[in-house]
């Protein structure tokens, strides 16, 4: 489960699931939004696989835009 959407745990939960954590960090690079819209589906996958805990699609898209601030923060 996602614990208020913190970013670290969300890192930590996908990193058991090699074959989205490998797709997500392959596409750490992308622009925001096609990060977004690709990757906003793998949460939803892996949390429903892994816990059996489905996200609705605004939480998911909340966990893609928090994981990828995460994977790339602002340098301001």
């Amino acid at each position: 489960m996602i614990s208020n959407l913190d970013p670290a745990i969300l890192y930590k939960d996908l990193e058991t699931d090699l074959s989205a954590f490998g797709a997500i960090m392959g596409d750490r690079n992308l622009a925001i939004e096609e990060f977004v819209s690709t990757h906003r589906e793998t949460i939803r996958r892996h949390y429903a696989k892994a816990g059996g805990y489905p996200l609705d699609r605004a939480t998911a898209h909340q966990a893609a835009v928090t994981l990828f601030r995460y994977l790339r923060p602002s340098p301001w």
